[in-house]
C-alpha cells in the first residue's frame, strides 16, 4: 500500500458529521481546593460545563483529577482576572494520582474516600 492510498482510506472514514475537540492549556493558580472541587484563578474566562483536568503539586508529588467548570466570575479591580469553581468529577483514576484522594487524606476524613475502603 503506498502512502497516498493509505492517506485517501483515512480520508475515506473520517466521518465529517462528528464533532471533533481542541485541548487548549490554560495557566491556573488554584486557590482553593476540597475533596469535592477546587476555586481556580485565570487570566480568561472559561465557560461553565467545560471539562478539562488539573495537575497540582502537593508535598512534590503530582495529582491530576479531572474537573467541569461550574462557575466563572470576573474579579472586581483585577482587570481580566476570573475566579473559576470546579467540581471534581468521577472517573476511574488510580488513587495514587487521584488529587481528590491526596486531599482526602490530608485532611483525614474517611467518610469522603471514593471507593473501598
Amino acid at each position: 500500500m503506498t502512502v497516498q492510498s493509505a492517506a485517501s482510506r483515512i480520508e475515506a472514514a473520517i466521518d465529517r458529521r462528528s464533532p471533533a475537540s481542541l485541548v487548549a492549556q490554560v495557566p491556573l493558580l488554584v486557590l482553593d481546593v476540597s475533596p469535592g472541587g477546587c476555586l481556580l484563578e485565570s487570566q480568561r474566562p472559561v465557560d461553565p460545563g467545560r471539562v478539562g483536568t488539573v495537575r497540582l503539586a502537593l508535598n512534590g508529588q503530582w495529582y491530576v483529577e479531572d474537573l467541569r467548570i461550574t462557575r466563572c466570575i470576573p474579579v472586581p479591580g483585577r482587570g481580566s482576572t476570573y475566579h473559576l469553581g470546579a467540581e471534581f468529577l468521577r472517573t476511574r483514576r488510580m488513587p495514587d494520582q487521584s488529587l481528590r484522594q491526596a486531599i482526602v487524606q490530608m485532611i483525614g476524613d474517611v467518610s469522603l474516600r471514593t471507593g473501598p475502603c
